[in-house]
């Protein structure tokens, strides 16, 4: 017979986990046992003879959640056959007010018991979830919201764009802006002040917007909204638009200059050019790029002429994505950029003239080091005209200028100088002479070993190098550091095996290497070359060299090894003899994994 329990157990337990339970008699709409915790939850309705009176109080429970409460109560009040005898589990989430007057969520669940085909009875477990909702709703803001700006990030702008376009018989405008003079801001007074700008222009967005309007942020400085319900009303978006331009408008001081920071706006018209947010933002886009064309500062709304120019437009778009890309994740793009190529010497230099172009700096180059005193070798360079090459630039004193200045800081191993001028006399006059005003290095590293460098030289102006500046040269060294390993790795093998090839084809046997994972016959000496291979494609794999067979030869030696040296004895059919020696397993050109074969002649 098992142990007698005691009930009060039970009710400490659900108690401590903050579940409330109460027994609601329908027959007279009374509840006829609470616990304490639902005393807690439900403190003004205690008292109350008709329970259900309390669920319909619209000063206790939450205006939006009512409806619910009055399909439950509708439900609670006449039969239902289905159910005889029987009962029906019933989940709800809803707000009621607490003491203080504050509304909280709470999950409640009820088993409703039927005498005959009538509800008779409820047993409810109330818990409080508002912590647990309020988590949840902050994690799908997170997902949903551009961390900056608290606006609709992306991938949920687009989302939410195209289910208000579905909506028929409606008139909408798709604005695209972007901020006019923001990099000169960013670079020049660093990526706080470009953080504030950013920040500004979504309170603007709020400011100027209804709520019904859907504002996201899509990337940098740009930025979409949805006008809606504009009834076709151009002096309507037009007003928005003037006023959101007022207050976007900034300068700040900057020596003896000013930065100006201003808006343009690109509009699209739905559904006269499109109902879709794809349609839509490629006519507001190509709007976006007339209102640059004519001075910025202002709004254009996309016609079909502007049509024309969409092959500019569109280089010029592919252009800016390009950078932005390069710019908000380079790590990303300069890898992507370099392992995706077939080519990455062309690729390395195409990279090096990007990085011109968009830090407008006078010479890009990569060093590398062979030995711990000086950069033996620049392998990669761009410049501009009239710029001399970093051969002649970097002077073996300039370098030792270079050198001394390597230092960690927060982005990673660098050596920079923002004004050659501020340097003593001779070190100025020097750097000058080599049209090197101002530069920033970062170390190629293998651990702590120093490898090389990349590096930016301004020719003719004093610069503060920009935060982003940093982590592009950062992310580039890193990546170069990994493809210089690669390649001295491959050069060493190369050259290592340039000079066996020249010893294999003075031995008197026979050598071939065979590829391990394909089979393919990559290299012959002169002697077996001589008498068997003459007329044979080098690259066919061996089975069919050897054998003429179409697959790999059943009782292969070398495809079920598992160590090396490999000896072999084996009658070939083909060339009429018998062949034996030892076969060794080795890295070939660029690393591949061979099989080196030796065999008695």
């Amino acid at each position: 017979m098992p142990d007698s329990i005691d009930l009060s157990t039970y009710k400490d337990l659900l108690f401590s986990e903050g579940v409330g339970i109460a027994v609601w008699n329908l027959e007279t709409d009374e509840i006829v046992y609470y616990d304490e915790k639902w005393a807690e939850i439900f403190t003004s309705a205690i008292q109350v003879e008709h329970f259900s009176q309390v669920l319909l109080n619209r000063a206790f429970v939450h205006p939006n959640d009512r409806p619910l409460l009055v399909d439950m109560i509708a439900f609670l009040s006449r039969p239902h056959k289905e159910y005889r005898d029987s009962k029906y589990d019933m989940v709800l989430e809803h707000r009621i007010k607490d003491p203080s007057g504050n509304y909280q969520w709470y999950h409640i669940r009820q088993i409703v018991y039927f005498k005959g085909n009538r509800p008779y009875r409820v047993v409810a477990a109330v818990r409080n979830t508002d912590a647990e909702r309020h988590r949840q709703e902050e994690l799908q803001r997170q997902a949903e919201c551009d961390p900056m700006t608290g606006l609709y990030n992306k991938g949920q702008v687009r989302k939410l764009i195209d289910e208000a376009l579905r909506v028929p018989d409606t008139e909408n405008a798709l604005l695209v802006l972007d901020m006019d003079g923001f990099k000169q801001v960013n670079d020049q007074l660093g990526h706080l002040a470009g953080d504030a700008v950013i920040s500004d222009m979504a309170l603007s967005l709020q400011t100027v917007f209804r709520k019904t309007d859907i504002m996201g942020r899509i990337g940098g400085d740009e930025f979409v909204v949805l006008l809606r319900d504009t009834v076709g009303d151009r002096y309507f978006i037009v007003e928005r638009c003037n006023e959101l331009r007022k207050l976007l408008r900034r300068s700040f001081p900057l020596g003896n200059r000013v930065l100006h920071v201003t808006g343009s706006i690109g509009i699209a018209q739905a559904p006269k050019d499109g109902n879709t947010y794809e349609t839509l933002f490629a006519c507001a886009d190509v709007a976006l790029y007339k209102a640059k064309e004519s001075g910025r500062d202002t709004q254009v709304f996309y016609e079909p002429s502007l049509k024309d120019c969409s092959t500019e437009k569109n280089e010029n778009r592919a252009e800016r994505l390009q950078k932005k890309e390069l710019l908000e994740h380079p790590a990303e793009y300069i890898f992507r950029m370099l392992y995706e190529t077939k080519d990455a010497q062309l690729t390395v230099k195409l990279l090096l003239e990007l990085f011109a172009k968009y830090f407008h700096v006078h010479r890009v180059f990569i060093y590398r080091m062979f030995d711990e005193n000086y950069w033996s070798q620049c392998i990669f360079e761009w410049r501009a005209a009239g710029i001399i090459s970093s051969d002649e630039s970097h002077t073996e004193q300039v370098v030792q200028v270079i050198y001394k200045n390597y230092g960690y800081n927060e982005y990673g191993y660098f050596s920079e100088c923002n004004d050659a001028m501020e340097l003593e006399p001779e070190v100025r006059d020097m750097m000058l002479k080599q049209q090197v005003r101002s530069f920033i290095h970062c170390g190629i590293m293998d651990g702590k070993r120093f490898m090389g460098c990349v590096g930016f030289d301004d020719a003719y102006q004093a610069r503060i190098w920009t935060r982003k500046e940093h982590e592009v040269l950062k992310a580039f060294a890193d990546i170069m550091g990994s493809f210089l390993l690669d390649q001295s790795r491959i050069e060493d093998l190369s050259a290592r095996n340039r000079h066996f090839r020249l010893i294999l084809d003075t031995l008197e046997c026979y050598v071939w290497v065979i590829q391990q994972d394909t089979w393919n016959l990559l290299y012959m000496n002169a002697a077996a070359y001589h008498d068997f291979l003459k007329k044979l494609q080098v690259l066919e794999p061996c089975y069919q060299t050897f054998q003429d067979r179409s697959t790999v030869c059943p009782h292969c030696m070398l495809s079920s090894a598992e160590q090396s040296p490999v000896e072999f004895s084996c009658w070939n059919e083909k060339f009429q003899r018998k062949f034996k020696g030892k076969a060794f397993l080795t890295d070939w050109d660029e690393g591949t994994k061979s099989w080196i074969i030796f065999a008695d002649k």
